[in-house]
């Protein structure tokens, strides 16, 4: 268990964050900043059949860009997570990101295009880095989060300038000291890593809430958790996770993250009107068999609707 909390150390970005690293990619790519704003769009509405077929559309256009695998990759990693079939789509996914490290090589010694270099390659090993996790390979896990390390000192150097590369500095300053508080036997790895700020990392996690950009959500989602099981501000959860739902209504996980925000804030008419908001679009179909819960296509999937009806 002291390896596997070491990956969510390291690779603290790696689930939702993910969806983050594309604008950095675009500061210096503008003329993709428009083309892939409906794929990730599509993404985070777990569209993921419309997303691919965009993405096919993108490749064609740009076969060079390392954003373009990279997207595949975490397309089909949210389809894994959501639906828990994590080994179905691990192949391609690892094939992805390769296809993306390759790419992305041809960025290291440009210097106008630092930020998408380092970026890339953060998130590719934080995301390699998860799958050995669901895979419960602790040391392919560790040598992948072990790539990370070279890249972090130059995205926390270049933040202040980005929300974007806010939000990933913000995500290691807060939790390289959380963790390792509630888990003390992580402290003495930490001595080799740059030192954290729980006050910093809030404020960059702030920064990144609050102006329009890729990593908005991302800012918003890990805000919300910290809100409601760190500091128990629930106030502040509940708005920030409504902020989510607003942002993304075809989600459910982050509908079903906002009803969560509610009912510990005590809000509980609401949240059941909201609970039942779902299982009334989940419902409509007559005939359970035709329910895909257990697809990978389903915005309502098993794992959502049992979070649903735990909260009813």
């Amino acid at each position: 268990m002291k390896l596997v909390t070491l990956i969510r150390v390291f690779s603290l970005t790696s689930f939702l964050v993910s969806c983050s690293f594309l604008h950095a990619q675009v500061l210096e790519r503008t003329d993709m900043q428009t083309a892939i704003q409906p794929v990730v769009t599509s993404i985070y509405n777990l569209d993921h059949s419309q997303a691919a077929r965009s993405l096919q559309q993108l490749a064609a256009q740009y076969p060079s860009d390392p954003a373009i695998p990279l997207l595949r990759a975490l397309n089909r990693f949210w389809q894994a997570e959501l639906s828990r079939k994590h080994g179905q789509y691990h192949s391609y996914i690892y094939r992805q990101l390769e296809e993306a490290i390759d790419k992305n090589a041809a960025f290291e010694t440009n210097p106008g295009a630092q930020k998408s270099y380092h970026f890339i390659e953060f998130m590719v090993y934080a995301l390699e880095a998860r799958l050995k996790y669901f895979e419960e390979s602790d040391w392919g896990a560790v040598n992948a989060a072990r790539k990370v390390l070279s890249h972090l000192d130059p995205v926390i150097d270049m933040s202040d300038a980005s929300p974007e590369l806010s939000l990933i500095a913000g995500l290691y300053h807060y939790y390289s000291v959380s963790y390792p508080r509630d888990k003390t036997y992580l402290k003495p790895f930490m001595t080799f890593f740059p030192e954290g700020s729980i006050s910093k990392g809030l404020q960059e996690l702030v920064y990144a809430s609050e102006h329009k950009n890729i990593g908005q959500a991302q800012a918003l989602y890990y805000l919300t958790d910290i809100y409601q099981f760190e500091s128990h501000e629930y106030l502040k959860a509940i708005e920030s996770s409504g902020m989510l739902h607003e942002l993304f209504p075809g989600n459910t996980w982050f509908h079903a993250d906002y009803i969560r925000a509610m009912i510990r804030g005590r809000r509980l008419s609401q949240a059941k009107q909201e609970c039942l908001s779902i299982v009334s679009s989940f419902e409509r179909v007559n005939r359970s068999s035709e329910r895909p819960i257990y697809s990978t296509e389903s915005r309502y999937t098993s794992q959502l609707m049992m979070r649903i009806y735990h909260y009813l």
